[in-house]
């Protein structure tokens, strides 16, 4: 689901529904932590330059990606804004062409997209090449390993694959805004929490999951709690299919040596979350 179809629907999140209060209570608060819990950051900055199998790290921490160009590797060439490198020296070349201005603090980040199979050698030379360019704080893509589980189906969500992935694209987002709004147009706490919120720089996702429980509670969750569980589990989950492990720029305090034909997917083993900079080696 794209940004401004979340934010369409989020934005028609302005009503909801009786039950048991102490029930209703324990359902809102599972449910705000359920969302909570989930990775829910559309802000991901990071587009694939180039088909790659990915390294996978369990042990990265979910966090936006901040934008930043991205470098792929492959055990053949590298490959930079749709163009095909042979060797280093025209990695160098194609970045000081794209990027003219010295790079400084976070405008010295760049992304590597290295397949498993690479050599060391082809890495540390392709690091070393962006290091020349102005590009000192490297950051490695890793496959997150990240498998979300949804809540149980229920009756909603077959209406919801009709509207997420049927034929009918030109009016999608409209669609799925009236069926949000039809589901939770009961709940008057919920419209006054969003109108009183919505004028602020707060990211639309955070703010719903924050003002959820409480506005659902005060409305006594009178809706069908099942089918809006679904809807914003669809609204708000974002699978993390790509994490990295970053660098500081200014910090160079380990190094890494390892011969030069050791692929990606031994090597990359050797680099720990945390971390402050290393400078790599292929011997």
């Amino acid at each position: 689901m794209t940004p401004y179809m979340r934010n369409l629907v989020l934005a028609f999140l302005v009503a909801c529904g009786g039950k048991n209060a102490d029930e209703c209570r324990l359902e809102a608060e599972a449910l705000a932590k359920l969302l909570a819990d989930t990775p829910h950051q559309p802000g991901v900055f990071f587009f694939p330059q180039h088909e790659v199998t990915l390294v996978a790290r369990t042990d990265l921490k979910v966090a936006p990606i901040p934008d930043a160009p991205v470098i792929a590797i492959d055990a053949d060439a590298m490959f930079f804004d749709g163009n095909r490198l042979d060797v280093a020296s025209e990695l160098e070349v194609a970045l000081r062409a794209a990027f003219a201005k010295p790079r400084t603090g976070d405008q010295a980040r760049i992304y590597f997209q290295i397949d498993r199979r690479t050599s060391w050698t082809r890495v540390v030379d392709a690091v070393a090449a962006a290091r020349a360019a102005g590009f000192t704080a490297p950051a490695f893509a890793f496959d997150s390993g990240i498998k979300l589980t949804p809540p149980p189906r229920n009756a909603i969500d077959d209406q919801l694959d009709e509207i997420q992935h049927g034929s009918d694209a030109s009016n999608r987002a409209t669609r799925l805004a009236k069926l949000a709004s039809k589901l939770v147009e009961s709940c008057k706490p919920l419209a006054a929490a969003y109108g009183s919120v919505s004028p602020s720089n707060e990211d639309k996702a955070e703010m719903v999951i924050r003002v959820i429980a409480p506005s659902l509670i005060e409305c006594n969750c009178n809706l069908d709690m099942a089918g809006f569980r679904s809807l914003m589990w669809r609204l708000l989950a974002v699978e993390p299919t790509v994490q990295v492990i970053s660098f500081d720029a200014t910090t160079r305090d380990e190094t890494l040596e390892l011969p030069g034909a050791t692929t990606w997917a031994e090597a990359s083993k050797r680099i720990e979350v945390g971390t402050k900079g290393l400078k790599l080696i292929a011997k």
